[in-house]
């Protein structure tokens, strides 16, 4: 009697024990669908990068220093400057007053005291360029003084400038500064037109870190409702802006396109198969043998990489249709074998000696 071979063996496992099997597969998949539901996707641009990369390094080393570079911002519009500056005055305090886990570090919705501080102190932030340019002029000025005193003193120079007129060029320059920051009255962020003011707030949130950022535009947005709330200003409308919401809205497009593209996958899969194989039957057994590696795949990202970005966010509908192709070769050859007349078992084994080279 010959000794079985392997596709043979396999086979009489795979049809004494399929329920066994089965089951075990569907436990398998149960116990890893947690692992692979926690592999989370970072959208910021410095995940595409190698960590290893100097500007990468640079970059965390300046957010340990100084903390993180996001901003949030409350756009306030509607009604006039007063009602606008009403509406900060009460919202503010309690911007302040958020929880330290947020991570809020600075919330600021006015530079006056930055405005007076550098009015009172502006000698001491004159550009170097300009400080350079009066010396020299100076010096120039004076030189000729002292040649033009001296008896027989002929110059085929033109003159320097004047410095009443270097004084009135360098006050000039002042005014006109002077001017940019009379664009902040008060020092509160008003536009110009006065329709509009806005709030500030510096999140120590990295890009990309969409639980946190999350976090703290559902409290933001849980104290602008608290204001309205309060009926303390009427006609004024909250909108949030800022690198950290466009980041967080960014992510979550990235997310829905990502079902969108897994869930487009897997219909056309399914369209495919339901042609080729005109029978339901072959959707279920290829989807139990299919989920099995792919929520594999995903659980091993997990406890090796720990999460996605932008580019590797869309492997979920590559390792489908890639994953399902030798299930497909598998499943058609076995078909072939018992309109041949095989019983199951031999159709089996006869399918894993066909299949298994290819």
């Amino acid at each position: 009697m010959s000794t079985p071979t392997l596709p043979a063996r396999l086979a009489h496992l795979q049809t004494r024990y399929a329920l066994p099997i089965t089951a075990l597969l569907l436990c398998l998949t149960a116990l890893l669908v947690p692992v692979a539901r926690g592999l989370g996707l970072r959208s910021g641009w410095v995940e595409l990068l190698p960590h290893s990369a100097p500007s990468v390094r640079d970059l965390r080393a300046g957010e340990q220093r100084v903390g993180g570079l996001s901003t949030l911002t409350v756009m306030l519009s509607g009604g006039d400057r007063a009602a606008l500056i009403r509406y900060a005055e009460a919202l503010v305090p309690r911007l302040h007053a958020l929880p330290p886990s947020l991570r809020v570090r600075e919330v600021r919705a006015n530079v006056g005291d930055y405005q007076a501080f550098v009015r009172t102190h502006r000698h001491l932030y004159a550009p170097l360029v300009e400080l350079r340019e009066v010396h020299d002029a100076v010096r120039q000025r004076l030189d000729y003084e002292r040649a033009r005193a001296m008896p027989g003193y002929i110059s085929l120079d033109d003159p320097p400038e004047a410095l009443e007129a270097l004084v009135d060029r360098v006050a000039a320059r002042a005014r006109a500064a002077e001017a940019r920051a009379e664009r902040l009255p008060g020092g509160d962020f008003v536009h110009p037109g006065g329709r509009h003011l806005a709030v500030f707030l510096r999140v120590d949130v990295k890009g990309g870190d969409a639980p946190r950022a999350r976090a703290v535009v559902a409290r933001v947005r849980e104290e602008i409702a608290a204001v309205d709330a309060s009926g303390a200003v009427t006609g004024v409308q909250a909108e949030l802006a800022g690198d950290l919401f466009v980041g967080l809205v960014e992510h979550d497009a990235i997310e829905r396109e990502l079902v969108v593209a897994t869930l487009l996958t897997i219909a056309l899969c399914v369209l495919v198969l339901l042609v080729l194989f005109r029978r339901p039957r072959a959707l279920v057994l290829l989807g139990v043998a299919l989920g099995v590696p792919v929520v594999a795949t995903f659980a091993l990202a997990r406890l090796t990489v720990g999460h996605l970005n932008t580019s590797t966010a869309f492997l979920g509908s590559i390792v489908i249709g890639n994953g399902i192709n030798p299930g497909i070769v598998w499943l058609a050859r076995y078909f072939e074998e018992p309109r041949a007349g095989h019983a199951v078992p031999d159709a089996i084994a006869a399918t894993h000696r066909g299949a298994w080279g290819g």
